[in-house]
């Protein structure tokens, strides 16, 4: 996984679009568990694995329209069952589901808000920001 988020930092500090597939829950027999990655990049290579065939070709498939799109950043969720038919189409041994969030990312390069008001900590914390044109007083807010 190391791999992946390192590769997927680089790309972003060189300013491409990456779409970043995720396992994000699994039932039954599956070829990755939970957490599982796949980088990928704008000319089609990847970096990690979802488990190989079938579904991670749909999925790379997914992930290269998300890129050629003109949205700046985008979430899809995908499910997969394995079921019985597939595997014997594809040969595979597994026989569960598998749950997919894909994200497109971006390098935002524009300039950022000046923070308002930090409110809580840690988990807790949240930023306010003043919005664009923003005139009165912060205190005003909170009246």
């Amino acid at each position: 996984m190391y791999e992946v988020i390192s590769n997927s930092l680089k790309e972003l500090e060189q300013g491409k679009n990456i779409v970043l597939a995720t396992v994000v829950n699994t039932k039954g027999s599956t070829p990755q568990k939970i957490g599982s990655k796949l980088l990928i990049r704008d000319d089609g290579s990847t970096v990690g694995t979802l488990g190989g065939g079938c579904v991670e070709g749909d999925i790379w498939f997914e992930s290269k329209s998300m890129l050629e799109e003109d949205s700046d950043s985008e979430t899809r969720f995908r499910e997969y069952t394995l079921n019985q038919e597939l595997a014997e189409q594809e040969g595979l041994v597994c026989g569960g589901t598998m749950y997919f969030l894909l994200d497109k990312l971006t390098m935002d390069m524009s300039p950022k808000p000046n923070p308002l008001l930090k409110v809580g900590s840690g988990l807790w914390e949240k930023t306010i920001f003043f919005p664009s044109g923003f005139q009165s007083n912060p205190r005003d807010l909170v009246r």
